[in-house]
């Protein structure tokens, strides 16, 4: 058995009235909570740190996400430029969406392109009639 259990000594696995026997689960219990490694161990969280050992609730991870997705945007410093390249004196974090949709970021000492927002196809763009909401059959191109 992986885990220590307090009071191990008198298990109860099964007990009779009468003439029926139960079996109470007790070993087979422990076998599965077994699987859990030490998780049966701990207390829930109190909040997502460095090193903390806690059970985290999908609550703690939810506003943990939302933090995270803040903090890059206090990073970023979104800029309405034209040209990545006309930024006068460009500080780390600065981000151009450029009129050709192109993304930029400046790590510091460059500029890095980081994506596109015209790198995917609108599900309501047409081509000659045929709408992208699916795949184009070859009956359809004919």
């Amino acid at each position: 058995m992986a885990q220590t259990y307090a009071n191990n000594d008198n298990v109860l696995s099964k007990v009779k009235f009468g003439n029926t026997t139960y079996y109470i689960k007790d070993a087979a219990v422990r076998a599965i909570l077994d699987t859990f490694g030490n998780a049966t161990l701990e207390n829930v969280a109190t909040s997502i740190a460095d090193g903390g050992t806690g059970l985290v609730t999908s609550d703690q991870v939810y506003d943990f996400v939302n933090r995270q997705i803040g903090a890059v945007g206090d990073i970023l410093n979104l800029r309405s430029e034209a040209d990545h390249t006309t930024v006068e004196s460009p500080a780390a974090g600065d981000f151009v969406v450029e009129a050709d949709g192109s993304e930029w970021l400046y790590d510091g000492t460059a500029w890095r392109v980081v994506g596109s927002e015209n790198a995917y196809v609108l599900k309501t763009f047409e081509i000659a009639g045929l709408d992208m909401a699916d795949n184009i059959t070859k009956a359809e191109l004919q």
